[in-house]
């Protein structure tokens, strides 16, 4: 597994969307000791991205898609509410997207709220 974005919620370490024999994937996994882990969901419901951006928000995982495995782009932002188990699109074309270079970006949460850069 690879690309994928390793995340800690609720005392458990999260890896959302690795790529499997190298093909994006949308899966999540979950471990509480960092030895044993267990997949949460094979299909996450999000878009599959190479390198994606996940946050966690409170209680919410937000996944940021970045580049799909066809190419192009993917601007599309997910949001869990139950720990990564299922997953909602929250919007296809967020504000920031014109002329917003999806390729190359970080992501953060300060203060309660998400920095994307």
């Amino acid at each position: 597994m690879q690309d994928g974005a390793l995340i800690v919620y609720k005392q458990k370490m999260l890896l959302v969307g690795p790529a499997v024999g190298g093909t994006a994937g949308s899966a999540v996994w979950e471990t509480g000791d960092g030895v044993t882990w267990a997949q949460l969901t094979a299909t996450g419901g999000f878009t599959s991205s190479i390198a994606p951006r996940v946050l966690v928000v409170g209680d919410d995982i937000f996944h940021l898609g970045c580049l799909p495995p066809s190419g192009g782009v993917n601007n599309s932002i997910y949001k869990s509410t139950d720990g990564g188990t299922t997953w909602a699109l929250v919007t296809a074309t967020p504000a920031y997207q014109s002329g917003f270079d999806r390729n190359a970006f970080s992501a953060c949460v300060f203060l309660v709220k998400m920095w994307v850069m």
